[in-house]
């Protein structure tokens, strides 16, 4: 049987670092580039969602073959719980989709959006919603 655990989890942790490195662009552009104070929440909340994707994939990568002891060869819950991986993914889904949608909607209410630090905005939308 094919176990497509590690690939697309492999894929989720290469999204959420290049949603980090984009939104850690963004955020930097804007703290240098206008009052500290002034800085967007939306680059913000998707570096915070990369972040804690990262923390996660660990739990949710490596379950999969803790879940079967070489013993008896019966479930150990003391490792895996289906219901805490479906509970995390789908938290980890939720805050993906409200992060790129604030992201979305802060770069559309821009007046004036032009030059690079647009254009990464842009891809972090769009690797946000992707890594969703």
């Amino acid at each position: 049987m094919l176990n497509l655990n590690f690939p697309l989890r492999a894929l989720q942790a290469a999204l959420a670092i290049a949603t980090l490195g984009f939104n850690g662009f963004v955020t930097k552009w804007y703290l240098e580039h206008t009052k500290p104070s002034i800085c967007p929440q939306a680059p913000v909340l998707l570096l915070v969602v990369g972040a804690l994707t990262l923390l996660s994939l660990p739990y949710l990568t490596f379950n999969a073959p803790l879940q079967i002891t070489h013993a008896n060869r019966k479930s150990n819950p003391r490792f895996f719980n289906k219901w805490i991986v479906l509970a995390l993914d789908a938290v980890l889904c939720i805050l993906w989709f409200a992060s790129t949608i604030r992201l979305a909607v802060f770069r559309s209410k821009l007046v004036l959006c032009g030059g690079h630090v647009c254009g990464y905005m842009g891809w972090g939308t769009a690797l946000g919603t992707v890594a969703l």
